[in-house]
């Protein structure tokens, strides 16, 4: 009983060994092959994925800035918003152009704004910072659709928050 019992813990060593050295020489190639990759990115200084956060030796985008008059306008829930938005706009925008069209991006934001509740903007405040930068990135979404409508020929990069104060 002693050979046998001996053997069968030979061959499961043997099995345990054989894993362990697959895994291991998996983990080596993988990390050979996403080096190499990673580093040619960096030497060439190309990212490799659109959405990668690697500093690929760029500036700052090149655009205007617009910014609105601040908003202070009662909303549905018997409170005060004051919102303050900076728009920006592609890089060869006409802003004479763009001015003309000032009344009508505040009209639309400060109906926007009494439309809204109170929950809408806080929706998150009380759970985590997760839920929170979600409720801004729908506001963000919303008002952007808006003031697309409005401003259709220009083109807005993207609608930034200066102030969003609740009381």
């Amino acid at each position: 009983m002693d050979k046998d019992e001996s053997e069968g813990n030979t061959t499961s060593f043997l099995s345990k060994a054989r894993w362990i050295k697959w895994i291991v020489s998996g983990a080596i190639s993988m990390g050979t092959i996403g080096g190499g990759y990673w580093g040619y990115a960096l030497y060439t200084k190309k990212a490799p994925f659109p959405w990668s956060c690697m500093h690929t030796g760029t500036t700052a985008r090149k655009s205007l800035y617009y910014e609105l008059p601040d908003i202070i306008t009662n909303i549905a829930s018997h409170k005060k918003v004051k919102l303050g938005i900076t728009l920006e706009l592609a890089l060869g925008t006409n802003l004479k152009q763009f001015d003309t069209l000032k009344p009508h991006l505040i009209d639309q934001l400060q109906m926007f704004a009494r439309g809204l509740c109170a929950k809408d903007l806080e929706n998150g405040a009380h759970t985590t910072g997760y839920d929170w930068a979600g409720t801004h990135v729908r506001l963000r979404e919303a008002i952007y659709a808006r003031l697309k409508v409005i401003t259709d020929p220009i083109k807005i990069n993207d609608v930034l928050f200066r102030e969003l104060t609740i009381q």
